[in-house]
């Protein structure tokens, strides 16, 4: 996470930036949660230090993100001008091209029609409900994202799930309902990815616009 506010911080204080798209995963078990939460109010930094996950704050928005190896997580950084304007338009753009991405292993993915809430739960955590502009699958949310955005640049990250959630963030959210409001690859296709494989997939899309 640090690296990418790096990353964000490099583009906003550039005349001119790259756009800049990278791919990573976890060693172990962690916790993010957005900008605006409050880790010690939503009670997640005691539980996690004895269960010996790691918690990190990010500079982007949304819910509890609950990673895990093999989990695909991206950032994307990028000058204001080289996206379409507003936040939504851009969002919405982005969001497109992992679609595009994500047919070519056999998952027709769409963006989600509206903003789904379920009462507090749905917001702390950022797979419990999608945003209008994030990618769901037969209504269950496939992509997380959001979005930062600065004078000259902005920054999305965003996770996408390969496997099932860990037994060990039952100790966060109820697993049950977080099944029936988001998807990962291997349930759906009812076979294992390796993230970077779906990594070379979605950056190959991504590279065809020549932003």
């Amino acid at each position: 996470m640090r690296a990418d506010e790096e990353l964000f911080t490099a583009a906003e204080n550039a005349q001119y930036s790259p756009v800049s798209l990278r791919f990573y995963s976890w060693q172990a078990p962690a916790i993010t949660y957005g900008y605006a939460q409050n880790p010690e109010k939503l009670g997640i930094n005691e539980k996690a230090e004895k269960l010996g996950i790691q918690t990190a704050g990010r500079i982007t928005g949304g819910g509890l993100v609950f990673h895990q190896p093999n989990e695909l997580t991206y950032c994307l950084t990028a000058p204001l001008a080289v996206l379409p304007q507003g936040l939504l338009p851009s969002c919405n753009f982005i969001s497109e091209i992992f679609i595009k991405a994500l047919k070519k292993i056999g998952i027709n993915a769409e963006l989600a029609a509206r903003s789904r809430f379920d009462g507090g739960y749905a917001r702390d955590i950022c797979f419990a409900r999608p945003a209008k502009y994030e990618v769901v699958v037969n209504g269950k949310k496939l992509i997380g994202s959001a979005q930062k955005r600065g004078r000259r640049a902005l920054l999305q990250h965003g996770s996408l799930p390969l496997e099932p959630p860990l037994a060990v963030f039952a100790e966060f959210a109820d697993l049950a309902k977080l099944k029936r409001s988001a998807e990962n690859i291997q349930e759906r296709l009812g076979e294992k990815y390796d993230y970077k494989n779906i990594a070379e997939i979605i950056a190959a899309e991504f590279s065809v616009l020549s932003l």
